[in-house]
């Protein structure tokens, strides 16, 4: 058996799983399944084809204007001009925690300083698994790494068709 790149999903070992499990192949059937990912937005029956629905999406503007709440606090720093507001140290080495908590509720700072959205730590990329470390590497900044795939195609007849065919086999 003979497999060249990383294991997403069951489809890309085809009828190999099947026949193991046929033949009493029980070395071969656990090998693949280890070998599968463990990441469950890989698995085939999340990959299916979506229903639409006709009810309205409400989107976060919508609940801000309904609720009355503020714009949201930014992720990360936009201008080198913001960097001042992360310069607290002298308020709280005069323990003025309590200036700290108002500033920062009347106007809310950034949380983070990098503005980078595709950026991963190597330390945190190299704790991952395999399948999420190549994921990684393969990931460009006009595909985002957690880019959902295509969906497949899936036809529920002729799988239920399938599935009482093999019954009556099992019957019989």
């Amino acid at each position: 058996m003979k497999i060249d790149s990383v294991l997403t999903h069951e489809l890309q070992l085809g009828e190999k799983l099947n026949h193991s499990v046929q033949q009493h192949r029980r070395a071969d059937f656990s090998l693949m399944l280890a070998m599968l990912t463990d990441d469950v937005r890989e698995y085939s029956q999340f990959r299916l084809p979506q229903t639409q629905s006709d009810t309205p999406k409400y989107d976060d503007h919508y609940y801000r204007k309904l609720f009355a709440l503020p714009e949201p606090t930014n992720l990360a720093v936009n201008h080198r001009s913001q960097l001042a507001q992360f310069n607290q140290a002298e308020l709280a080495q005069q323990q003025r925690f309590d200036d700290i908590r108002l500033r920062q509720a009347l106007h809310a700072k950034p949380l983070a300083i990098r503005d980078d959205p595709h950026y991963i730590d190597d330390e945190i990329i190299s704790n991952c698994s395999v399948h999420c470390q190549q994921r990684i590497k393969l990931a460009t900044p006009e595909t985002p790494i957690l880019e959902d795939s295509e969906p497949l195609v899936f036809d529920a007849a002729q799988w239920l068709m399938g599935v009482k065919q093999s019954r009556k086999r099992q019957i019989a």
